[in-house]
């Protein structure tokens, strides 16, 4: 299956930044991109690439996927929602970035957040922070059960809440490749290392800064095993 590309806007979109600063970025060379039809277009493997040089949570990229789903219309807190996942996309401290290697003026490259301690700290393992992303995002939306399940996509994340099911679309669309498997398999260690076949376990992990149970279980899907994950509420 061919790798997933981004247009500029899309790009933009994601990262929080101006198409203009997209462009930028790709002329020289910090963002990788290849021409499609006459425009430029930035792969999935050049995004996460991109985003882990410059020191961005890759955690908080994909939370602000989960927080842009589309809304209903009148459905309260859509916008500001999306907007504030926006903003926590990317901080621009307005300072040069200093490697030691070299100095140059502030680009657009040098605006996104860059953690302390330097670029040395290898950033948290993505599955690691998508798991966390996943069980915040169903907490605050007040769902009683997430399904993860393997599709010909990659990986589908379904909520219900109240009693409805509803699909994430944009998650599966922009889950980098590779990454279902290990997100799979990051939430059975969670639950002690639960086998692929089948079983439930629970589990507590501390969300939001407070101490949370789920419960876990394995479910056989169309497209393999898949997961259901069932918030205990306290």
């Amino acid at each position: 299956m061919a790798e997933r590309l981004y247009s500029i806007q899309q790009t933009a979109d994601l990262l929080g930044i101006p198409a203009a600063e997209v462009r930028q970025l790709i002329q020289a060379g910090t963002l990788e991109a290849e021409r499609v039809a006459g425009d430029d277009r930035v792969s999935e493997r050049g995004l996460v690439r991109f985003l882990s040089t410059q020191g961005v949570d890759l955690g908080r990229v994909l939370r602000a996927v989960l927080a842009e789903e589309d809304e209903r219309p009148g459905e309260v807190g859509a916008s500001a929602q999306s907007a504030t996942s926006r903003a926590a996309l990317i901080e621009s401290p307005h300072e040069p970035v200093r490697d030691g290697l070299n100095t140059r003026r502030t680009s657009p490259a040098a605006k996104c957040s860059i953690p302390r301690g330097g670029p040395s700290e290898p950033p948290r393992d993505a599955a690691a922070q998508l798991a966390d992303a996943i069980l915040r995002d169903a907490l605050d939306r007040g769902a009683d059960a997430v399904f993860l399940e393997p599709a010909a996509e990659g990986l589908t994340l379904k909520l219900r809440v109240a009693g409805r099911v509803r699909e994430k679309p944009r998650f599966a669309r922009r889950l980098p490749r590779g990454l279902g498997p290990r997100l799979l398999a990051r939430f059975r260690a969670m639950a002690g290392g639960l086998p692929d076949g089948a079983g439930s376990a629970a589990f507590e992990v501390t969300v939001n800064g407070r101490r949370r149970a789920f419960g876990l279980e394995v479910r056989a899907t169309a497209g393999g095993p898949g997961l259901a994950i069932y918030p205990v509420r306290p």
